[in-house]
């Protein structure tokens, strides 16, 4: 995807980038409780404990320190080699179920990568704020291309251990974290045979246990993430720009409502503000519409711009929520014991306090949480009314198409 204003000769080219971005990607396409099932698995292509793996001969160190350590794999970065920690499993499939576990022990970035026999293919990423899947950067014809399936917030504290699981069928891949966050896309790149898999630890370390790989059964989910056709992204450069607004602007608007923790592709925005005075242009210098119809394409475009600056908004003071909210689970509600507490004390008025403490923390823990789902319901409060008030935008805007007189 361009980021750049590109020259007049190749604007009309502009918008194929965004339908890229807009229809391509699937995030969020499940639901947000669903993980794997044993309806997902069929016959065991790999099961490795991680408890004692075989470094140097099955699993293959490229970069960093990997050891066995506590029942566990664990990858540290070596400041040395500016590169992240590195290793490699030879593994032929196609269709397949990975599932396992990661704990962040003090790692900036986790990253599961899955390969061809040329380079990557996908790769899953954990940071302790992001949850991040997407094709990779290679297409073995041309330069690299790099495609975000989409982007999760996350609050992953250090020393917690997470589960993730990634299914591919074909050319669709779905990845999963803690049964909570789901992100889907599709590529054909991700269909083709793969060779390989491996982990990659950058920041302190990263430990890793239970990786299970499973043949895929087909599933209703990943069916429905279509793969678009090249033609898709190949339209006749004629074609004016307010019929592609017209195609993509539903689109547009599920990524503008999405969720909080649902990911939106990258740049959705900056594109949308491109078309919006691209629109603009080609009023000017060759309509293909009345001026109803760009005007209330352009207010649409606006709106959609401003929905999506109210969301980024929105995310920050969920965040921001988070923090205090673990702040204020941990801090609160002890002082008055802390103040009781002394050498004096009998063992059952230790006993009773130690209760106390207890329940107070659970109290807070459960405030804590409340503290930080009230972003995701005030902003899903918010959508409902900006829904509305897009879905009559563009009814005004088809109307205004439909009413224009014919292009000569």
């Amino acid at each position: 995807m361009k980021n750049l204003r590109q020259t007049s000769t190749q604007k009309t080219n502009r918008p194929l980038h965004i339908i890229g971005a807009l229809l391509l990607f699937t995030s969020g396409a499940t639901s947000a409780d669903q993980n794997s099932s044993p309806a997902d698995r069929g016959k065991v292509l790999l099961s490795d404990d991680l408890s004692h793996a075989a470094i140097g001969t099955d699993w293959q160190p490229v970069h960093g320190k990997w050891e066995s350590f506590d029942s566990t794999l664990r990858g540290s970065e070596l400041d040395k080699e500016k590169h992240g920690a590195a290793i490699r499993r030879a593994m032929s499939f196609k269709d397949a179920l990975i599932e396992f576990d990661v704990k962040l022990d003090g790692a900036k970035l986790v990253t599961l990568s899955i390969d061809d026999d040329v380079d990557h293919i996908a790769r899953i990423t954990l940071s302790p704020t992001t949850f991040k899947a997407q094709k990779d950067d290679h297409d073995h014809t041309g330069p690299d291309k790099s495609v975000v399936f989409g982007e999760r917030k996350v609050n992953l504290p250090p020393g917690a251990w997470h589960t993730v699981s990634i299914k591919i069928v074909g050319d669709a891949m779905r990845a999963n974290l803690d049964g909570k966050f789901t992100i889907s896309g599709s590529n054909k790149l991700i269909g083709t045979q793969k060779a390989n898999i491996g982990f990659t630890v950058t920041g302190r370390s990263a430990s890793f246990r239970n990786l299970r790989i499973f043949e895929a059964e087909p599933s209703p989910e990943l069916a429905t993430i279509q793969l678009v056709p090249t033609s898709a992204l190949t339209i006749d450069p004629n074609q004016p720009l307010l019929d592609t607004f017209s195609q993509l602007a539903p689109n547009a608007s599920s990524w503008v409502l999405a969720g909080l923790d649902e990911g939106v592709p990258p740049n959705v925005r900056q594109n949308l503000t491109y078309l919006r005075e691209d629109l603009l242009d080609e009023y000017k210098q060759k309509p293909k519409a009345s001026q109803e119809a760009y005007k209330a394409a352009h207010q649409l475009c606006s709106t959609m711009i401003a929905a999506l600056d109210e969301r980024d908004q929105t995310l920050v003071r969920a965040g921001f929520r988070a923090v205090q909210a673990d702040a204020n689970a941990t801090l609160s509600g002890n002082h008055a014991l802390n103040a009781r507490r002394n050498y004096m004390m009998s063992w059952p008025q230790y006993a009773r306090e130690q209760a106390q403490r207890s329940t107070l923390q659970t109290e807070n823990d459960k405030k804590s949480q409340v503290m930080k789902e009230q972003p995701k319901v005030e902003w899903s409060t918010r959508t409902t009314a900006l829904r509305r008030t897009l879905d009559d935008l563009y009814a005004k805007f088809r109307e205004a198409l439909r009413q224009s007189p014919p292009v000569k």
